[in-house]
């Protein structure tokens, strides 16, 4: 699974609060200790998250939410599915714009 977080959206919300809640707030607690910040082009992969369904959480930083543009998100999406090609990942759901 491939989930945007933003920058300044903390706690995340959306597809990204739902997985937080499923995940019993390990994304806002990894937020809130620094680990994960959500700045452009960002990424971090979470291997085996219980309680989703999903082999991999790979996170990617969309910046903040003031700065978001169609050409940011270009940047973005093609930058993940590098990624999820070289991981050699067959199937995924992706959930863009936070």
């Amino acid at each position: 699974m491939a989930l945007g977080i933003f920058e300044d959206e903390k706690p995340p919300r959306g597809i990204g609060g739902l997985i937080d809640w499923r995940l019993n707030g390990m994304l806002s607690r990894e937020i809130k200790n620094g680990r994960i910040g959500g700045g452009f082009k960002e990424k971090v992969v979470i291997p085996f998250p219980e309680r989703i369904g999903s082999e991999i959480l790979l996170l990617f930083g969309l910046g903040r939410v003031p700065d978001i543009t169609y050409d940011r998100i270009y940047d973005v999406a093609y930058t993940v599915t590098q990624i999820i090609d070289s991981m050699a990942i067959k199937s995924f759901a992706f959930d863009l714009y936070g």
